[in-house]
């Protein structure tokens, strides 16, 4: 009814002075007559007399507020029907929900606690032992919702986290740095770690992205290296420490002159790997670093893995000559990870990129990825110049991710075909530079795509102007078992002048794009390795239907699934 609806309407809206309004005869127009009538010849109903006209007036008016009173009835009737129903629904479920907290064991909910701290920050841990008696009671026995100690918070906060942590609980330092109005170390937060040093777990310095864009803040804000000594600048025992994260948040749009101007102690802002860190760390094993460099010490004697991230700027030919230093003198390292970032900003200079040979034969496994990179000959020199310093003889995994930013695709047509055509003819002396032996590289996984924050439009995929082949020269990896591949390009693999037998035997197309299977299979053929490959994997490849996989590849050898497809057989080979 449409009397419903409007009910419906009124209800989403209405306030308590709407219902107070409701309540007054006056806003009804039966209630404004009736007043008016009673006013003028009902004031003394025993003495006045009335007209046969007004009395029908009044009757008429009587008998409809009578029908509106028999409707509202109606309505108050079903409407208190249906509210009965929505409650005895609604209580059952809040029954079940209250049970079923109720009966949720402590550790679970310690666990979902945790989760939540981890994803909403520390103070989810105060206000979740606010919530009921019982949330309170688990809150307070998890000691791993209080261990995290962070640089702004309060005194009160600070010795809260501190007591409920428990006597003996790992404690994870955090020192967030806001700019150079904020102490990011105060006396009070510097005191009450430097007690806890044999319960430190982890350690992070961040600097939070607030610097403003002028030469005031950069120039006067404390640089990482000064964090670090204020922490303490002389030998620490920290027996638990396995875990250190330090990000420094530069600019790109800053002058390069301004961060090579050295700091008061004579070191950059960027670390340039001059500070030396003066600590025992015995059980480290994890080093982050996001655009800062340390000098190799004995304090990462026990350090296995190195992940390190770029922004290539006017200062990253200096980082990336103290990232090879660090990693020349620190043998214990056997996993790297690399993420170089906005190639479009790599200085322009006069000489090529060099950087000094640097070996490192305890490194096992290596990523590199290279995001927003783009088509020029600055970036190809970089990334050719690094790679080919970087030796890793004994390194058995790879991985290599380009991600190509929007304007690379914007600009296509500007750069040109055949000049992109080039570029992608000579990326492999990035992925397997020459002269270098990886004779126990197993398994590599080569991914070329564009950049997590820009999807690359569908028209832009099927536009056959677009990069062209990616050459995968199998003779420089002749130990090369497992290869997996994700691109939009084409794909061929080359075997020239190799008379070691090949050990591929497994190759995996996951999620590629454009991709002539038929002609990158046939190559394989043409190389002379077909032979010794057991599996070949298709994968979410959109141009590479089953048909053309199963005539090319051959039923025994294939696997082959897309969206539709549940799983991969289950008999499928472990390399």
């Amino acid at each position: 009814m449409s009397l419903w609806s409007t009910l419906d309407k009124m209800a989403l809206n209405v306030t308590s002075e709407d219902i107070e309004k409701l309540r007054r005869k006056g806003n009804w127009t039966d209630g404004e007559d009736t007043s008016l009538h009673l006013e003028l010849h009902l004031t003394d109903p025993g003495q006045r007399r009335i007209s046969a006209e007004t009395f029908d007036k009044l009757s008429r008016d009587a008998r409809h507020v009578k029908n509106i009173t028999k409707v509202l009835k109606a309505l108050l009737d079903s409407a208190i029907e249906m509210q009965h129903d929505y409650d005895e629904y609604l209580e059952l479920v809040v029954s079940k929900l209250s049970k079923g907290i109720a009966s949720m064991p402590d550790e679970l909910l310690a666990r979902i606690f945790k989760f939540n701290a981890d994803a909403y920050g520390t103070k989810q841990a105060i206000r979740l032992s606010h919530v009921s008696r019982k949330f309170r009671a688990v809150a307070l026995g998890a000691r791993n919702l209080w261990t995290t100690l962070r640089s702004n918070a309060s005194v009160k906060e600070l010795n809260l986290f501190i007591a409920r942590s428990g006597a003996n609980s790992d404690l994870h330092i955090q020192v967030n740095h806001a700019g150079p109005l904020k102490n990011p170390i105060t006396k009070e937060f510097r005191d009450a770690i430097l007690k806890l040093t044999p319960r430190w777990k982890s350690m992070e310095i961040v600097e939070l992205d607030k610097l403003r864009n002028s030469v005031r803040d950069i120039s006067s804000a404390l640089s990482i290296s000064a964090i670090l000594g204020r922490i303490c600048d002389v030998c620490l025992h920290l027996p638990r420490l396995e875990e250190i994260r330090i990000v420094h948040n530069r600019m790109i749009d800053f002058s390069s002159l301004l961060r090579l101007r050295p700091d008061a102690k004579g070191g950059y802002k960027f670390g340039g790997g001059q500070f030396e860190l003066p600590w025992n760390i015995p059980r480290l094993r994890v080093l982050q670093m996001k655009n800062y460099t340390l000098s190799p010490s004995l304090a990462f004697a026990s350090l296995n893995t190195f992940i390190f991230a770029l922004d290539l700027d006017g200062v990253c030919v200096l980082q990336i000559k103290a990232l090879l230093s660090f990693l020349g003198a620190t043998p214990s390292v056997s996993e790297f990870r690399l993420e170089a970032c906005k190639f479009a900003f790599l200085p322009d200079a006069p000489e090529p990129f060099r950087f000094e040979d640097t070996h490192c034969p305890s490194i096992t496994s290596i990523g590199l990825t290279f995001t927003e990179y783009t088509f020029d000959d600055r970036a190809l020199q970089f990334a050719t110049a690094f790679t080919k310093a970087f030796h890793v003889p004994h390194v058995q995994e790879l991985s290599f991710v380009v991600s190509f930013g929007r304007k690379l695709f914007d600009h296509w047509h500007n750069i040109g075909n055949r000049f992109g055509a080039q570029q992608f003819r000579k990326l492999p002396d990035v992925i397997f530079p020459i002269g270098h032996i990886r004779s126990r590289l197993s398994s590599m996984t080569c991914i070329f795509s564009d950049s997590p924050d820009f999807e690359m439009p569908k028209a832009w995929l099927d536009d056959l102007d677009l990069p062209g082949t990616l050459q995968i020269p199998l003779n420089r990896v002749p130990h090369l078992s497992c290869l997996t591949l994700t691109t939009f390009t084409q794909v061929r693999f080359s075997r020239e002048g190799s008379v070691e037998p090949c050990h591929l035997r497994k190759v995996h197309f996951q999620g590629c794009s454009r991709m002539d299977g038929v002609a990158a299979i046939q190559s394989l053929k043409d190389a002379g390795v077909w032979e010794s490959v057991e599996r070949v994997v298709v994968e979410d490849c959109r141009d590479f239907e089953y048909e053309m996989a199963l005539e090319s590849v051959g039923e025994e050898r294939l696997r082959f699934f897309d969206e539709d497809t549940e799983d991969l057989d289950d008999d499928e080979d472990d390399d």
